[in-house]
């Protein structure tokens, strides 16, 4: 058959488009499907957070417990109230099965706080901040650092050697266990703020997270002598005002026929709540009926010397120093030093407390490093 000329081009024109729309629909001239590379979904950013890491160990008496339940909820308060930081970044252990499951992620052991440390240094990046809680008894045994949760103690180095490799540039660890002073050398790193309840070889159980709890919760601290007055509490700050706070309630108290005596509107309340319990209760003290908590709180003398002229029968003697290392140089330093209050200064870079200055639970950033000191109160302060 002949095909004109005319029809032939009409006809090619046809068989074009039908190729054409084979391919693009996928298929060849044989009819088989063309495979395509598949495309992967785009990952959606993940924007920078504060992750929290709080550990608390067995209890031990009752009135412990209380006292953990206490700081450990008031912390978690602070943090998703006043720190704003995200519920369901905030990861609990706990050893206290009396403590609200509602706030328990798991239970305190040597695997799951182990387990925990190495997620959470998987999971953090450089623009995160970490905050880690410490809070229950430990000792240290031939040199280690122990703390007591259910099981196998966790040595506490360990745990340290576990947190190296967090990439984080904002850490903050707060050890409040017996055992924290004897950790600086091992927990202490670049980018990270330390704070432990107790100095090196000491291990009377602390109190010091009371009085820490209390510069967070309030604008005491902030606007303290030495405080910054800019409406956040920082970590220097905090350390400062509670290392002084804890050390006078300490020295308030003296030990009487009938219990305790102390005596002060803001120590005797305290003092019921750390300590009240029933006569049979271990950690339990007894109130004196002579102590007037009506009565003006006075500042006493700070004495670390058993024999100093200035101790009297009966007081308490301070045994717990808390010190900070923010430094580099695996060694803390104490607010307490020398029977006296001497707040770290923080001002200069690289000094003590210069990066505590900066780091704000729940900030990811750090604060702008402090201005000098002015003249007349850097030359107050110049020795001699």
């Amino acid at each position: 058959m002949q095909v004109s000329l005319h029809n032939r081009k009409a006809l090619l024109s046809l068989i074009f488009c039908a190729v054409a729309f084979c391919t693009g629909a996928g298929f060849v001239l044989g009819g088989e499907k063309k495979d395509e590379p598949k495309k992967e979904p785009a990952k959606a950013a993940v924007a920078p957070k504060t992750r929290v890491l709080i550990i608390e160990g067995l209890p031990g008496t009752s009135v412990h417990g209380r006292r953990y339940r206490d700081w450990i909820v008031r912390f978690n308060t602070y943090l998703t109230k006043t720190a704003k930081v995200n519920a369901d970044d905030i990861r609990i252990l706990s050893a206290d099965t009396a403590l609200d499951g509602k706030l328990v992620d798991d239970t305190a052991n040597r695997e799951t706080v182990m387990a925990s440390a190495a997620e959470l240094v998987k999971n953090t990046r450089p623009e995160d901040q970490v905050v880690i809680l410490i809070v229950g008894h430990g000792s240290s045994i031939d040199g280690a650092p122990k703390f007591v949760v259910g099981g196998p103690d966790v040595n506490l180095d360990e745990l340290a050697e576990a947190l190296a490799p967090l990439s984080s540039k904002n850490q903050l660890i707060l050890n409040f266990t017996p055992a924290s002073g004897d950790t600086v050398k091992s927990m202490a790193a670049p980018n990270r703020v330390l704070l432990c309840a107790t100095s090196p070889t000491e291990s009377a159980e602390p109190i010091f997270m009371e009085f820490f709890l209390q510069a967070l919760e309030g604008p005491v601290a902030d606007n303290d002598a030495v405080g910054d007055n800019d409406g956040k509490v920082n970590m220097l700050e905090a350390f400062n005002w509670a290392s002084r706070e804890c050390a006078y309630f300490i020295r308030r108290i003296y030990r009487v026929e009938d219990g305790w005596k102390i005596d002060g509107r803001y120590s005797v309340p305290i003092f019921k709540k750390l300590y009240t319990g029933g006569a049979d209760e271990s950690g339990a003290r007894i109130l004196s009926p002579s102590s007037n908590a009506n009565a003006t709180d006075i500042i006493p003398i700070i004495v670390t010397d058993l024999g100093s002229k200035n101790k009297v029968a009966g007081q308490r003697v301070l045994a717990q120093h808390p010190v900070i290392e923010d430094a580099g140089t695996e060694v803390g330093l104490a607010a307490i030093r020398s029977g006296k209050y001497q707040p770290l200064d923080g001002r200069a870079a690289g000094e003590p407390g210069a990066l505590a200055r900066r780091v704000v639970i729940g900030q990811l950033a750090l604060l702008p490093p402090a201005p000098p000191a002015p003249k007349e109160e850097a030359a107050a302060t110049k020795k001699p």
